[in-house]
Parts: C-alpha cells; structure tokens; sequence
C-alpha cells in the first residue's frame, strides 16, 4: 500500500510539473507570438516540449528558458522527421474542414487528389485552371481553395468573395477565369477561413499545389508533371 501511495504521489507530482512547465511556456511564447496555441507537449526530446499552432511547431525547454525554431530529425530512425510527422493530420484535418467550402473538378476514374489554394485574380492560376481537363484525364481531381494575395481586405479579396459566395459556385468561378463578369454577393467568412488555413502551408503565393501526401508545390505545374 505504502509503495502504491509513493507511486500515486511521484505520478501526480510529475503530472503537476509538466502543467506548470506548459503554463510557464504558454505565458512566454503567448506575449511574443500573436497566434493560436493548438497545443503543448511532449516532444521526442528529453527536457523539450513541443508547442503546436496553426503557423507551424516550436520547441522550448521545459523550463521555458530557451525557444528553438527548426525541426526535430531522428538519426536512427532513416533521418525520420518527427516535426513534420506530427503536424501531418493537423494539415490534412484543416483541410477536410474546408471540404464543404472547396470548388471541386471531380476525375471520373480518380487516382489522386489535389488541393489548389488559389486567387481568381491570378493569372497563372488561370493557366493552371485551363488543364483542369487534362488533370481529369489522368485520373487527378482538383480542389480549390480560396486564397486572395491581398489578404482579407481589398478589391482581390472581393472579386474571391463574389466567387465563392454565388449560389453556383463553380459557374462563377469559371467565369472569373474566363474575365467574365460574376455578380457581387456577400456571405459568412468562408474567404478568411480558407486563407487563415494557408498558414499550415506557408503559402506565399499563388497558385500552390498540395499533392495528396502533403507535400506543396509552388506555381503552375501542367497536369503531367503533378500526377
């Protein structure tokens, strides 16, 4: 019994000094760092935690004294990235939220799945949007996000706006490319949250391919080079 209590104790002290350590980090990276914490904890590394947000994964001793930014690699393990292996199913999951907001070019007989954040002001998305057959016809569906190069405010940010809040969202956003006029319309702010998620990406332009492993692709690459 005595042996069990000491066990019990040693855990809930150990319990106790990993939430004042996540606290202390917190309270730190928080005054430096104007964005979401998803998360703190364990990282493959002894005496590091690992803090996980929307703009990527940091690491901080757990005495919150020291802030490491780069990525944790494994030697023994084939050079396994472990940074990139944990924020995996963060991005794939931030993009599954954004299924139901996407336009989507559907291959009839599908073999992969690409996700394009892109801006209907763009013209080499208009260049990537003319193979859109051609993706298709290698088996390649393609999905559109949002991503406006003007930020959340501005006249690009309208012109995405009027295209994915029409009631037919496909038919605008072909007529955008096709510098057709599309009618001004208003919704909820389905734009900010799709260009909220290209911070996962680090998308600094447009278009930027996301293959269907995760790996981005920056431009306008044809349909052969992709599938």
């Amino acid at each position: 019994m005595k042996r069990f209590i000491a066990t019990a104790a040693l855990s809930a002290s150990l319990l106790s000094a990993s939430a004042i350590a996540n606290t202390v980090i917190e309270d730190k990276f928080s005054k430096l760092f104007p964005f979401e914490i998803m998360a703190i904890e364990d990282s493959p590394v002894d005496g590091v935690k690992q803090i996980v947000t929307p703009k990527g994964i940091y690491y901080a001793t757990e005495d919150g004294e020291h802030f490491i930014q780069g990525q944790i690699y494994d030697f023994g393990e084939g050079f396994k990235n472990y940074t990139a292996e944990r924020y995996k199913p963060i991005k794939s999951d931030a993009l599954e939220a954004l299924a139901d907001d996407m336009v989507v070019y559907k291959a009839k007989d599908e073999k992969r799945v690409i996700t394009v954040y892109t801006d209907v002001t763009c013209g080499y998305c208009g260049k990537l949007h003319q193979w859109i057959p051609e993706f298709n016809e290698l088996g390649i569906t393609v999905r559109y996000v949002a991503y406006p190069r003007s930020g959340t405010s501005g006249s690009g940010y309208a012109v995405n706006r009027d295209v994915w809040c029409a009631e037919d969202r496909k038919a605008a956003f072909d007529a955008a490319f096709a510098k057709q006029p599309v009618p001004t319309a208003v919704c909820d702010n389905r734009i900010d949250k799709m260009h909220k998620s290209g911070d996962m990406f680090n998308v600094r332009g447009t278009p930027l391919i996301v293959a269907d492993n995760l790996v981005t692709i920056p431009g306008a690459l044809p349909p052969a080079q992709v599938a």
